[in-house]
């Protein structure tokens, strides 16, 4: 757990890099102007008449060097749509009594 002289351990919880997952983000906020791609949300694609988002290639987003479309192809999309394998570290003095 450590002490004053022995900052102790952390537990470390990664997902398997292997998986390959497509996303964006959803519920909170959308930002407004996207600072990367890892910004992009659902709220960003534009929606059916009946709600439901979907993904357009020619759909312009803000950035803050203007307005630039999603992609020119598929494979821009999914490497846009990349989500990284989440890696959380959790110090030992939180788990152990």
């Amino acid at each position: 757990k450590g002490n004053a002289t022995n900052p102790g351990w952390y537990f470390v919880l990664k997902q398997r890099p292997g998986n390959v997952r497509l996303g964006m983000d959803e519920g909170g906020t959308v930002p407004s102007i996207l600072g990367s791609w890892n910004d992009l949300h659902w709220g960003h694609m534009p929606m059916t008449a009946a709600g439901v988002a979907y993904v357009s290639p020619t759909q312009a987003l803000s950035w803050s060097s203007g307005l630039l479309p999603l992609a020119d192809n598929a494979a821009q999309i999914a490497a846009r749509m990349y989500q990284a394998p989440l890696m959380l570290g959790i110090h030992a003095e939180r788990l152990l009594p």
